[in-house]
């Protein structure tokens, strides 16, 4: 049973790597697009500021229910401001366009 399990959580950790480095190159990937302002990467970052959102939140309502700290809690209230910096940023974007383009 116990190998069962190390092979479970070696598994675990190394999808989480490769989910890691592909997120990092994806982000270096889009970032000269998204330094120009292009307004497609509008469309993703709706999604990905909500799912930033969500991820930090559900970080401190774990360690909150479970009375101790959970894994990323720590690091949760900066994904909390950076997901709120870009959801909002994003909104004033799509406003500014929209007064521009009317």
């Amino acid at each position: 049973m116990m190998a069962v399990t190390r092979r479970r959580d070696a598994t675990h950790a190394s999808i989480n790597m490769w989910g890691s480095i592909a997120g990092i190159l994806l982000a270096a990937i889009v970032s000269p697009f998204a330094f120009r302002g292009e307004a497609r990467l509008r469309y993703l970052a709706w999604p990905y500021g909500a799912i930033m959102l969500l991820n930090g939140a559900q970080h401190i309502a774990a360690s909150i229910w479970f009375g101790k700290l959970m894994p990323g809690v720590l690091s949760s209230p900066y994904l909390l401001v950076a997901s709120t910096a870009l959801l909002v940023t994003t909104f004033r974007e799509r406003r500014d366009v929209h007064h521009i383009a009317v």
